[in-house]
């Protein structure tokens, strides 16, 4: 779901900016990308003058990890792992190198979109015809800005090894992550016999 979630939220992101930008191009202005990769010469291109969505962290929901394993089906009782839920720390950088003006007024779009819609789900964000997001049934997540130090600011910056653009770092609460592997099918007890020793 992690690739799903940030496909979501681009494509959203993605209208809002052009229902809401007086320029707008062909080519789409959100981008799933490193933003630490923007001054690689074979990948900068794809990078400039774009907003990039970077993953720069994932946390596991704790408090969600504990719940049934075990699910009734047909007479049997079928085990499973707990689908494992997960936040995701999200970096959405204006990358426009030769218009600093132009970062600042992206980033603050950014800002306004994500303070006036701050949940996603079926009903409200319909997905996007991208390869890899069909046969979603369910999908419920939270957004968050995450306000960072100055300190933690240049430590992430310096982790990625790129300079500071204007961003700003969400956290996407709660993806759940889940594979339907069997892990064992158990047949319930039905009857207990007791023999009494005459």
């Amino acid at each position: 779901m992690i690739y799903e979630a940030f496909a979501i939220l681009g494509n959203q992101l993605e209208q809002f900016i052009r229902f809401n930008s007086t320029i707008v191009s062909s080519d789409p202005e959100v981008v799933i990308g490193n933003i630490s990769l923007a001054e690689a010469p074979l990948v900068s291109e794809s990078l400039k003058d774009k907003i990039v969505l970077s993953l720069v962290k994932t946390e596991e929901e704790s408090a969600l990890k504990n719940g049934q394993t075990r699910f009734a089906e047909g007479g049997s009782y079928i085990k499973q792992n707990r689908p494992v839920f997960t936040s995701l720390y999200v970096l959405i950088t204006a990358n426009y190198p030769t218009s600093y003006t132009n970062a600042l007024k992206r980033i603050g779009t950014v800002i306004k979109f994500f303070q006036g819609k701050r949940v996603f789900n079926l009903a409200n964000s319909p997905l996007p015809e991208i390869e890899g997001v069909e046969g979603i049934t369910e999908f419920n997540m939270s957004i968050e800005l995450v306000s960072l130090s100055l300190e933690e600011q240049n430590h992430m910056w310096g982790m990625m090894g790129g300079k500071n653009h204007p961003s700003a770092l969400y956290k996407a609460r709660v993806v759940a992550l889940k594979r339907d592997a069997v892990q064992g099918v158990e047949i319930p007890i039905t009857e207990i016999v007791i023999k009494e020793n005459l």
